[in-house]
């Protein structure tokens, strides 16, 4: 399923057969959108799942991430100072033919990893102590084997392990391990940094602006999967489960336009106006509907959205 964006409003959506790839949805999107709302010129604008290899081949200009390991460009890239004094600024610090390089840092986001990275390393630290002690011991039971005390490393610190150089002996029963200080220094350079790659003549501020509204489209997808109850679609007809996912986008559009008028989450909205019901009541043989008291926080936000208060009293419904 694709869902088009606007300022953060659902304007389109197309749905595709489950076995599709992302890479041949891209080609006729554009196509499609190019014919429907007027667009002359494409920007793609991709995570690294869609970027990787596929945008190169669209004829069109797109901006993208680059992996923050993994890749030799990165490690010489990534370390670069970001000039100026803004809490979220980019600047252009490579050029290769036709694409440009943007290394962007977010000052609020590099505060949060080095936070996040000192935690890191103290876990880290706290388990390889322990497992030291487990693998020297020589109590009871079938004693822990190289194999099995590097299995227990992988498990417990994943991609942490590249901030530790560990040696174990097994003849001698001795884990010997110390922080790599270049690999933690490293990742102190490049906390809260991030590196983008364009073939666009826009500015760095721009191109990273562009690239962070990514988020509207994830937040679109997880409010439909999550908030909405997208899934499970239980249909036997591709024309009820596109019916299905219509209702739902529809669904959104009403929620992403109800959080424009009141500068709330739709979360919030929810919550607030939820406790406002009906309850039923028989006089005379008459069915009679009484609404319950509306809260000032209800009768704001249905003003914010310009909706009239629903009626006291509801006869005949």
């Amino acid at each position: 399923m694709g869902v088009i964006m606007a300022d953060g409003i659902p304007v389109a959506h197309k749905v595709w057969s489950g076995n599709t790839a992302d890479v041949s949805t891209l080609k006729t999107t554009v196509e499609d959108l190019k014919e429907r709302f007027g667009i002359e010129n494409v920007v793609f604008v991709a995570d690294r799942g869609v970027f990787k290899g596929n945008l190169e081949n669209l004829d069109h200009n797109y901006i993208g991430s680059v992996k923050k390991r993994e890749s030799n460009l990165s490690a010489k890239l990534l370390p670069k100072n970001v000039p100026g004094s803004k809490e979220k600024r980019a600047a252009e610090i490579h050029t290769d033919e036709e694409k440009r390089y943007i290394l962007c840092l977010d000052e609020d986001r590099k505060e949060k990893d080095l936070e996040n990275l000192e935690e890191t390393v103290k876990e880290g630290e706290s388990f390889l102590e322990d497992l030291e002690q487990r693998f020297k011991s020589k109590g009871r039971g079938r004693p822990m084997t190289e194999e099995g005390a590097w299995k227990r490393i992988h498990k417990n610190l994943g991609r942490s392990k590249r901030l530790f150089q560990i040696k174990i002996e097994e003849k001698n029963r001795k884990i010997e391990w110390k922080i790599d200080q270049k690999a933690l220094e490293y990742e102190k350079t490049i906390a809260g940094k991030f590196l983008l790659v364009t073939t666009t003549n826009q500015k760095p501020d721009k191109v990273m602006e562009e690239y962070k509204n990514l988020k509207d489209v994830e937040k679109a997808f997880d409010d439909l999967k999550n908030l909405l109850k997208l899934r499970p679609i239980g249909h036997r007809t591709s024309k009820r489960a596109k019916g299905h996912i219509f209702t739902c986008i529809l669904s959104l559009l009403l929620a992403k336009l109800m959080e424009k008028h009141t500068n709330r989450t739709f979360e919030n909205i929810k919550e607030k106006l939820e406790p406002l019901k009906t309850n039923q009541i028989k006089i005379h043989g008459e069915k009679i509907y009484k609404r319950n008291t509306i809260s000032p926080e209800q009768e704001k936000i249905l003003d914010e959205l310009d909706v009239e208060k629903p009626p006291k009293i509801l006869v005949n419904v």
